[in-house]
C-alpha cells in the first residue's frame, strides 16, 4: 500500500538512502520532494478558512505563501504546554513544527535530482556525494517538520465563536491515546504558548 502521509514519504525516502546506490539516490529526492508538499497540504487542510483551491495547489513556494498568510509564526517551532488548572504543573507538551525557509528552498532545489541529467557523472564524481549530503540534510529537515503534531496554531473561528487547534496522532500513537492527552470536547484546559527556535530533546 503506497500511504501519503508527510511521514510515509519519509520513510521511503531513508529507504532509498540506505541502499547507497546512484538510482537510489533519485527515488529518495522524489519521495523528500512530495514529502515537503504533502505536510505543507496537511497544515493547509486542517484549516476551514483556507480555499480548497490553495489546498491543493502542488508548488512549494505558493503552498508556504499560502500557509505563511494564516500563521505568522516565520519558522518558531510553536509549542503548547498543557497545565493543571490549579498547580501549573506540566500535564503535556504539544509542538507545530513548520516547513522551515531552509527545507522550503532544498524542496525546490531538489528538482536538480528528479530531471533527466544534462551531463553524465562517472562513479567516483564528487557530484554523487554532493548530492547525497543534499539530500540527508534534506531529510533531516523533513522529519523535524514531521515530529510536531499540532496541524497550525490555534485560530478563531468566528462563525463557531471557538477556537480551533487540530491535533494529529504522533507516530505509533492511537487516536483513544490522543484523545485522553487533548481532552475532551467541552473540557477546560491552560495551555501555555513558547516559540522556539529548536526543537525540545525528548526526556
Amino acid at each position: 500500500m503506497y500511504r501519503i502521509h508527510s511521514r510515509d514519504y519519509l520513510r521511503r525516502a531513508i529507504k532509498e538512502l540506505r541502499k547507497n546506490t546512484p538510482q537510489s539516490l533519485f527515488y529518495a529526492a522524489f519521495e523528500l520532494r512530495c514529502g515537503v508538499e504533502a505536510r505543507l497540504q496537511q497544515y493547509l487542510g486542517a484549516q476551514e478558512s483556507i480555499s480548497e483551491k490553495k489546498k491543493k495547489d502542488w508548488q512549494v513556494a505558493k503552498l508556504k505563501k499560502n500557509l505563511d498568510k494564516v500563521f505568522n509564526t516565520g519558522d518558531k517551532i510553536v509549542e503548547f504546554t498543557y497545565l493543571d488548572k490549579e498547580t501549573d504543573t506540566v500535564l503535556d507538551n504539544f509542538y507545530y513544527t513548520p516547513v522551515n525557509s531552509k527545507l522550503k528552498k532544498m524542496a525546490e532545489q531538489v528538482g536538480n535530482y528528479i530531471h533527466a541529467m544534462q551531463r553524465y557523472h562517472p562513479p567516483g564524481d564528487l557530484w554523487w556525494s554532493k548530492a547525497r549530503d543534499f539530500l540527508e540534510v534534506m531529510y533531516s529537515e523533513l522529519e523535524i517538520a514531521n515530529k510536531g503534531t499540532v496541524l497550525g496554531v490555534p485560530l478563531v473561528n468566528k462563525k463557531k465563536r471557538s477556537i480551533e487547534m487540530m491535533v494529529e496522532p504522533a507516530q505509533d500513537e492511537n487516536v483513544k491515546s490522543l484523545y485522553k492527552r487533548v481532552g475532551s470536547t467541552g473540557s477546560t484546559i491552560k495551555i501555555r504558548v513558547d516559540y522556539l527556535d529548536n526543537l525540545p530533546p525528548k526526556p
